[in-house]
């Protein structure tokens, strides 16, 4: 049905060039860890079929069985690394150790020096369970970033489900190989012939060239939204960088103009102090309680980021005056139960409150919220001032 040699032909040059544009990914997305772990793959697959080649019928038969079905699955460790690390998970090393024994040591059992397909059983079963649980969780991570993740783009959707698609098929395949192997025997027509060479290289050039896309699409992804994250969030804590937290209250007030929002402005009092006396890494911590504390009393529709140094912004979405205060209140509280500077009390905070409303320009809310601020700051710190009110509204 299908000339095996032209075949295998056709799969080795398609692994070459595959390898060829995993390493030019590398260059280009380093440290992105999944073109690296899929160039690895390729480069044991090819190792593991020269070993195969070499021994078959040699008098080192009994060293390259083992050596190359340990090779195998290898390969196909390094390809669910490669489809772990695009889902932030990291490799199980201990098992995946195991798996590894457990090739040569069933082809070392099998007396490899006379039987070729010592330990074949094993490696079978192995292929088809990784690619298998490969396919699995790469089209369950498609179907939760289509339902959960808007943010992932439709050209990273795509990658995993290519990449979904190419495991599947060689999993099928090799469950296919392992019923012929087990039920006909290697040497029968229908493991050698009719699931034989030939149709195995042809899937598996296929699955290569597709999964090879796949992984490189899927990786510049990721690349993407890396570099986005990092433009767009304060690295130190992780709440939205000053640009792009007056650009997100610009467009929350031009999608829901009839709401009352609040704009709080929030400056930590004597923070020279807590870096000259306790050291920068003090310093980090206090700003870093401080936006854990305000994070942990946000609604959905609520935004917050750093203006720069130790001053925040926050929107208070669909709040009035008496609302605004209470969730400050509510963030000073949780920030002073947490001890932020190595048993040092967490830092009182100042607050400039002004209200948006009707027409008004974020802006210019803003400018009055900072009036605010300097008002509390001029009061001594730890208070709330509102914009426009003449007593203080004290925290607790």
């Amino acid at each position: 049905m299908f000339d095996p040699t032209s075949l295998r032909v056709a799969l080795g040059v398609v692994v070459m060039l595959a390898v060829l544009h995993s390493l030019g990914k590398v260059r280009r997305i380093w440290p992105n860890s999944a073109p690296v772990w899929w160039g690895a793959g390729l480069i044991v697959t090819v190792v593991s079929l020269m070993l195969d080649g070499l021994g078959n019928g040699s008098p080192v038969q009994w060293l390259t069985v083992p050596l190359g079905n340990a090779a195998g699955v290898v390969a196909v460790l390094c390809v669910y690394n490669a489809g772990a690390s695009l889902l932030d998970r990291r490799p199980m090393w201990v098992a995946q150790g195991a798996i590894v024994v457990g090739a040569l040591g069933t082809a070392a059992l099998g007396e490899p020096g006379r039987d070729p397909w010592a330990g074949a059983l094993y490696l079978l079963v192995v292929l088809a369970g990784v690619y298998t649980a490969i396919g699995v969780t790469m089209a369950s991570a498609l179907l939760y970033a289509r339902a959960h993740m808007p943010e992932v783009s439709r050209t990273g959707r795509q990658a995993l489900g290519a990449f979904a698609v190419g495991a599947l098929a060689l999993a099928v395949m090799y469950l296919i190989r392992t019923a012929a192997f087990v039920l006909h025997g290697p040497e029968s027509t229908a493991f050698a012939t009719d699931q034989g060479a030939g149709l195995t290289a042809l899937i598996q050039t296929a699955a290569v060239a597709l999964t090879t896309l796949a992984i490189g699409a899927a990786a510049e992804e990721r690349l993407r939204a890396d570099l986005e994250r990092r433009a767009t969030t304060d690295e130190l804590t992780a709440v939205l960088a000053r640009g792009e937290v007056l650009a997100r209250i610009e467009r929350a007030r031009d999608g829901t103009p009839d709401c009352t929002d609040a704009i709080v402005l929030c400056d930590v009092d004597r923070f020279k102090e807590i870096n000259d006396g306790w050291g920068h890494a003090a310093g980090d911590r206090a700003l870093v309680a401080f936006a854990d504390a305000w994070r942990s009393v946000l609604g959905p529709q609520d935004v917050i980021g750093r203006l720069g140094g130790d001053e925040f912004v926050v929107m208070l979405h669909d709040v009035d005056e008496a609302g605004a205060v209470a969730r400050v209140r509510e963030a000073s509280c949780r920030l002073a139960s947490e001890d932020c500077a190595s048993g040092r009390p967490a830092p009182s905070v100042s607050h400039g409150i002004a209200m948006l409303a009707g027409d008004t320009v974020p802006t210019v809310a803003i400018g009055r919220a900072d009036m605010a601020l300097y008002e509390a700051k001029a009061a001594g710190g730890g208070a709330i001032h509102v914009a426009h009110r003449s007593e203080p509204a004290r925290e607790q």
